[in-house]
């Protein structure tokens, strides 16, 4: 077995030893670039990387004597062509930048450097039997990208010049204040955009960032574009860090020092690492190294101060009372600009704080501690606000010491009911917010975020739920306590009740019949209005569900008033159809006329609902003249085959149409072709309560037993 192997490692050694003659021989020649010089140092290593390094010395003299130094030699050569290439355009200026973007030799030398520094890592890891997967690049197991150091040098040479090397006459190698803003912005500005220098920008100009990542696309690895950023971010930590030692420099972290200065430096580590990642395509994010990584969740007690004052600014900024004013015309301006929007302003505010928070917590790595933190306890102060909001509404509304037990105080019924649509738009839209798809979710973020974004996607369940309790909340506190109470509509329907059954004292006529209303519903009607008015423009057509904040404004009247007018038909309903037994029975024409004319003056534009469409019929039914009326009867009862107790000719039960499906179709058509489409059990109810009927078909029974 021995003598086989010695064999095997002869044969491989001829193979490699004629391999790489071939090879000489096609490279005996002096390459008329370094280029080409590299392209065959690439494939000597592809030659080497086809043998395995056995106990023949010729494969290690020809790594050690023949690859290295020739790629080694080719690499140098390469890199002082590509430096002075950059260094004759003028690189990094706009204007050199933008020079190069059309220099094809530099594309060349570019693809030589990446490919040689490939496929020397590819062929070091062969020979050391170094085990790494198959996709691996130098750049993603730590090695600097030769091409990218060589865009770098100048532009860290720059850096060090303005921001690092003192010098009296220049304050930003001195001044500690400002020195993020004004180097994150220097960075944003000359190697991301192509700030010129001269002030001069034009066609011909462009960055280190377009040159690299667009003119060289095709030159250099894809990894490229975050490996410039990384490499960005690491020069800036460089300044900070090391040699300007920022955060901890007294003058910014001491005890005399004033902490709105740490907070606008943490910001701007904010600003910039977003301003990074949104240069990248989503999902590729993660490649980022970023700033506030780096600095701020790397430092514990940085981290805890920074989360601190950032719960402090978002609780200052959503309660913050100091433009309240209670002068008239100053609330009228603040009621104006509501009214455009219906939603609330504090509710607009805490949606904007959170999609900040949002956002922010989507930039660094530590989003969970951040969320929790902050966006929690926002989400819970901002609950807190809206409970404390629907109580004094609801108070305003019910409380006999507000001003609108003054009756004629429409303006101030009309600013409540606005205060109501707009706390209910509010939550609304804070709802929505929290709980839709967000972008910013969809990028790379750490695991310990999740439980903290599904925390937030919870509240937001929630908050829908909490906007249908005030839905609920306000339309009992309208109807039930205000409208009424107030308004006096339980009074009405009191005496409605009364003189639906009772004949009326000719007083009690003339007070009723002044106007097309009754006077004791005036201040219903009059409230009604003010409601239906303000809910007037949820009927525009452009009020769709997909406009976002549109559709939150329109939300509230439209839900409001789908609650409200049911609930105030079906009181009516109930005295219509005595479901109380307060009439004693029986419906007298005059107090049905009277009735009808009231039911219509409330609702005769809103038969849209179903239950404000049976009162109509209903109340249409009671008013109906007799002879109509006793044709109507006189065809139920047919149907029937007569009345089931003959003393009383007049009653119709609904379990004699029940029992057959048939008679009971033929009873709703009759109802149908009569105009009325409510149900066949309110028709008999009306019809078994009418006075004058019960006394027609009494004396018409009377009459057929004498003859």
């Amino acid at each position: 077995m021995d003598r086989l192997h010695e064999l095997n490692d002869k044969v491989a050694a001829l193979e490699l030893a004629q391999q790489v003659s071939e090879w000489a021989e096609k490279t005996d020649d002096r390459p008329e670039s370094f280029v080409l010089a590299a392209q065959n140092v690439i494939d000597l290593a592809n030659i080497l990387c086809q043998h395995e390094d056995s106990q023949s010395s010729l494969y290690r003299n020809l790594y050690d004597r023949e690859y290295q130094p020739l790629h080694a030699h080719v690499r140098s050569h390469l890199i002082l062509q590509l430096r002075n290439m950059l260094l004759k355009a003028g690189y990094p200026s706009a204007e050199g930048c933008g020079a190069l973007l059309t220099n094809d030799a530099l594309g060349q030398v570019c693809q030589a450097l990446t490919q040689l520094q490939a496929t020397n890592f590819k062929l070091a890891n062969h020979t050391h039997k170094t085990s790494v997967s198959a996709n691996s690049t130098p750049w993603s197991s730590g090695e600097t990208c030769d091409v990218l150091v060589e865009f770098f040098r100048p532009i860290v040479e720059r850096v060090r010049f303005h921001f690092v090397e003192f010098h009296a006459d220049r304050p930003t190698s001195s001044k500690m204040e400002r020195l993020p803003e004004i180097l994150l912005t220097y960075l944003q500005e000359h190697v991301i955009e192509g700030k010129s220098t001269t002030g001069n920008n034009n066609n011909n100009s462009s960055s280190p960032w377009e040159l690299v990542t667009l003119g060289l696309a095709p030159f250099v690895t894809e990894e490229m574009p975050s490996l410039f950023l990384n490499e960005l971010v690491g020069l800036a930590q460089y300044v900070l860090g090391p040699e300007r030692n920022f955060f901890r420099d007294h003058r910014i972290a001491g005890r005399e020092s004033n902490p709105m200065l740490l907070c606008n430096a943490i910001e701007q580590l904010l600003q910039f690492d977003d301003a990074l990642r949104n240069l990248l395509p989503m999902g590729q994010s993660d490649r980022l190294v970023r700033l506030m990584d780096i600095f701020v969740a790397g430092d514990e007690e940085l981290l805890g101060w920074w989360l601190i004052r950032e719960k402090e600014m978002v609780f200052a900024t959503l309660f913050d009372d100091s433009s309240k004013n209670d002068d008239d015309d100053e609330h009228a301006t603040k009621l104006a600009a509501l009214v455009k929007s219906r939603i609330s302003p504090r509710a607009e505010l805490f949606c904007a704080l959170i999609r900040s928070v949002q956002v922010k917590a989507s930039v660094f790595s530590f989003s969970g501690p951040y969320l929790n933190a902050v966006a929690v306890p926002l989400c819970m102060q901002f609950l807190d606000a809206v409970h404390e909001s629907s109580t004094d509404l609801k108070k305003a509304l019910t409380s006999p010491s507000t001003r609108l037990q003054f009756l004629a105080d429409d303006k101030f019924l009309a600013k409540i009911l606005e205060d109501w649509m707009a706390v209910i738009n509010g939550t609304r839209l804070a709802a929505a917010i929290l709980t839709r798809d967000n972008p910013w979710a969809q990028q790379s973020m750490a695991p310990s975020a999740n439980s903290s974004v599904n925390d937030l996607a919870r509240f937001g369940r929630s908050l829908e739920q909490l906007q249908n309790v005030l839905v609920e909340e306000f339309a009992l506190t309208f109807v039930e306590t205000f409208l009424m109470e107030r308004r006096k509509l339980a009074a009405y329907l009191m005496g409605c009740s009364h003189f639906l059954s009772h004949s009326m004292e000719e007083d009690d006529e003339e007070e009723e019949d002044d106007g097309d209303i009754s006077f004791i519903l005036k201040p219903t009607l009059n409230a009604m209005s003010i409601f239906l008015q303000l809910c007037s423009d949820c009927d525009r057509e452009d009020g769709d569900e997909d406009e976002g904040q549109n559709f939150a404004s329109f939300f509230a009247p439209r839900v409001m008033r789908a609650k409200v007018i049911p609930m105030i038909a079906n009181k009516f309903l109930e005295v219509a159809l005595d479901w109380q037994g307060l009439s004693v029975g029986i419906i007298l024409p005059e107090g049905a006329v009277i009735f009808e004319r009231d039911v219509l003056a409330l609702f005769e534009d809103l038969s849209s609902w179903k239950e404000v469409e049976r009162l109509l019929d209903v109340a249409k039914l009671m008013n109906m003249h007799l002879k109509p009326l006793e044709g109507l009867h006189s065809a139920l009862m047919g149907l029937i085959g007569g009345p089931e107790d003959p003393t009383r000719p007049w009653l119709l039960h609904s379990h004699q149409f029940t029992q057959d499906a048939a008679l009971f179709d033929q009873a709703i058509c009759m109802l149908r072709a009569k105009g009325f489409s409510l149900d066949l059990e309110d028709a008999l109810s009306v019809l078994n309560r009418r006075k004058d009927l019960m006394e027609h078909l009494r004396k018409a029974e009377w009459l057929a037993t004498v003859d």
